[in-house]
């Protein structure tokens, strides 16, 4: 297939800074949000009237939602739209398996495709190309997708084929990281208690950037 042409649904903090990356790498790109999009579409793309103008504009449709409901929403909007033959849907949203397994199936039904691209990534993380990709889905769609994901992240994890992969294991990720800053808040404040300021800590912490520190730790100048 020659360039694909990107569409991309929700432009929140996070997906507009992923759809500004995908159309700075040069990508042809229609953008909707429910809000609106004219504020914040990327320079150079242009802005649907409705999810179904979009997907009937794109080969690769993004989706970048902030609930199970919105998802399911605009999943039956496409497929009542008049979509290009290969098309894919992709939901880098974080919404679990079974919304995945769900949308797969739907979007199936029509024969459009279906992959999971789950991001971890704060926005300023996002804006300066550094996020990271769990996909499931088939090999050719990791393929078509593999430019766009270089537009905006530094590693692609592929987790195979099996539908809703991708949604797993970015709430294992998302579980693992609540725990560790449930845990290192605990630690803080327990040494705050007894005596210890914070700026102790984070001097002792800049110098002890090894495995015996949280890594939220070391993360907490992306936030």
């Amino acid at each position: 297939m020659s360039q694909e042409n990107v569409g991309f649904i929700g432009l929140g903090n996070l997906g507009k800074a992923m759809a500004a990356n995908i159309a700075s790498g040069g990508f042809e790109m229609c953008v909707f949000d429910i809000l609106g999009a004219e504020e914040r579409a990327p320079a150079g793309a242009s802005v649907g009237e409705s999810v179904g103008e979009v997907a009937e504009r794109s080969s690769l449709v993004f989706l970048c939602l902030p609930t199970i409901e919105s998802i399911e929403t605009v999943v039956c909007e496409i497929c009542e739209a008049d979509v290009p033959q290969g098309s894919i849907v992709v939901n880098t949203s974080t919404a679990g398996p079974t919304c995945a397994v769900a949308a797969h199936g739907q979007l199936g039904k029509k024969g459009i495709g279906y992959a999971d691209a789950a991001i971890a990534a704060t926005p300023p993380l996002m804006r300066a190309k550094k996020a990271v990709v769990m996909f499931s889905g088939e090999p050719n769609y990791l393929e078509r997708l593999t430019p766009v994901f270089d537009s905006f992240s530094q590693t692609v994890f592929d987790l195979g084929t099996g539908v809703g992969d991708g949604q797993r294991m970015k709430l294992i990720n998302n579980c693992l990281v609540h725990a560790a800053m449930t845990v290192t808040s605990e630690a803080i404040a327990w040494g705050e208690k007894g005596g210890l300021g914070m700026e102790r800590f984070w001097a002792f912490s800049k110098r002890r950037r090894d495995a015996t520190m949280s890594p939220i730790i070391s993360f907490q100048s992306a936030w």
